[in-house]
Order: structure tokens, then sequence, then C-alpha cells
């Protein structure tokens, strides 16, 4: 799954989210995509079984769809225009693939 951000974090630049099916979240500067700005292991790191399938950006949030059924909302803080990669909020909602 992949998606990219109109503005983002770091500097304030266009970003661009791939997730994996080893259930890794990658979000990466568009002008320098060499450079990772994020790498999240959605399993370790915020409890999410399986791969991510899908991924939506939507004004000032990233919603993260795993195979499980977990979604995973990144927002992001206006105030200094940089995405708030902490603490999403994070929900199971069933059994079956989250997909927009």
């Amino acid at each position: 799954a992949v998606v990219s951000t109109q503005s983002g974090h770091y500097g304030r630049e266009h970003t661009l989210w791939v997730g994996t099916q080893d259930a890794r979240l990658l979000v990466y500067q568009m002008s320098d995509p060499s450079s990772t700005l994020l790498e999240r292991d959605m399993e370790k790191d915020l409890g999410s079984a399986g791969p991510v399938i899908c991924i939506s950006h939507i004004e000032d949030s990233v919603f993260v769809g795993t195979s499980e059924g977990y979604i995973h909302v990144f927002t992001r803080d206006v105030s200094v225009n940089e995405w708030c990669d902490n603490e999403p909020l994070s929900k199971k909602l069933g059994n079956n693939s989250i997909c927009t």
C-alpha cells in the first residue's frame, strides 16, 4: 500500500507512506527518497498483526489498515505542520482486512 501527502514531517516536505507485507510502515521525504523519515514495525511497535494493505490520506490524517482488522490513524499537528508519529490512534475493528 502506498500514499503520498501534500505536506509532511521533518522540513514540511511532501511525504510518501509505504506499507509492507511484513507489517512495516515506511515514510519517505519526497525531495530525498533515499532517506527514511519514519520506519515502524507495526506488530512490534503498535501490537498490530498482519501486512499493511491500505493507506489513505484525508486532510490532516493518514489511515493505515492491516489484513488482520487493525486501523491506525496518524494525525498532523497543524500548528507546526508535522506528523504526530509517536502515538497513533490504534483500534482493532474486527478480524477482516481493513481497506478503504
